[in-house]
């Protein structure tokens, strides 16, 4: 006697579907994890962006404003400022913070600077050096807060 194999296509195929049904949500995983990943990037851009306005800011301000920035001695607390960015039709693009310090402007002609930008509960800080000297000229940049600030 011979037995006809019954079901055995039925089986193939809803395993076939079954693997289909993996790969497609394996794919979907990917692209949403995708999505989540380049908003993320997004984000820290923005705010990385922010704060190099902010690094910016000061270095137009000194060397524009003989009378920028107000200090009383050079050996006081870290000063600080903040402005926050809009479009031309009033929405806020972010902010930024200026932490700045005259600790070494004597003693070493540099100027401490650190701004923090800020948009949503997405920061990024860094950190300047600017030399004393004419034009401001940057001597270094660095992520974070310097400790000693």
């Amino acid at each position: 006697m011979l037995v006809k194999p019954r079901g055995a296509s039925l089986i193939t195929v809803l395993l076939l579907f079954s693997l289909l049904l993996v790969l497609g949500l394996a794919l979907l995983t990917k692209m949403h994890m995708s999505d989540s990943l380049a908003q993320q990037e997004t984000k820290l851009a923005e705010v990385r962006n922010l704060a190099l306005s902010g690094l910016a800011d000061f270095r137009l301000k000194i060397g524009s404003d003989s009378r920028f920035p107000p200090s009383f001695e050079e050996n006081e607390k870290p000063l600080s400022y903040e402005e926050t960015l809009r479009t031309s039709d009033g929405r806020s693009l972010g902010r930024f913070e200026v932490l700045y310090s005259l600790k070494y402007r004597t003693t070493h002609k540099v100027i401490v600077v650190v701004s923090t930008g800020m948009k949503g509960d997405s920061r990024t800080t860094l950190t300047g050096y600017l030399h004393d000297v004419e034009g401001f000229p940057w001597l270094g940049l660095r992520r974070g807060a310097p400790p000693d600030l």
